[in-house]
């Protein structure tokens, strides 16, 4: 067994440990006909291609060919452990545990707002690269909220605020 597959049944392992105890019970969603295990595979392929390319953000085309992404790396661009998966994994767990109780912008935003200010959903506790647009659309959101000003967490407002959701295709 290579390193890069006892990381990633580690990595399984965990990320399954973290979907029991935040109790992300995706047998809740009653409009899929998607087998759950199949929404567990996606959301773990989203962490581990995500961690595996973590280290190597913001890496030039000719970076790349001379030193591609074959296993997982530690440090590299955000100075991160082996495992380390970013923001679209964190925001799309938001996403998704959001949607397993039911469609609310205000819950998906308030996730979001978590995981900007606590961490919520990253991998280690803590957000290590935020983007400026991300983060401009989730100090909006945040102002809403705070404000009371729920009427105006509407797709079109999100999106007019260039706020990306991420999800798995």
């Amino acid at each position: 067994m290579t390193s890069a597959t006892v990381l990633l049944l580690i990595i399984s392992i965990i990320l399954i440990g973290i979907l029991q105890y935040r109790k992300f019970s995706l047998s809740k969603i009653k409009s899929t006909k998607i087998p759950t295990t199949k929404i567990h595979a996606a959301l773990l392929g989203v962490a581990i291609g995500d961690a595996v390319g973590v280290p190597y953000e913001f890496s030039s085309r000719a970076q790349m060919k001379s030193k591609p992404a074959t296993d997982m790396t530690e440090f590299g661009t955000h100075d991160q452990p082996k495992g380390t998966w970013s923001d679209d994994s964190s925001l799309t767990f938001c996403l998704a545990e959001a949607l397993v109780h039911e469609y609310s912008l205000k819950e998906i935003s308030s996730n979001f707002i978590k995981w900007k200010n606590e961490g919520y959903w990253s991998a280690r506790g803590e957000v290590f690269d935020i983007g400026f647009t991300t983060k401009t659309a989730i100090n909006r959101l945040e102002q809403l909220i705070n404000s009371n000003q729920i009427e105006d967490l509407k797709i079109k407002n999100i999106m007019e605020m260039n706020l990306k959701m991420r999800m798995d295709p």
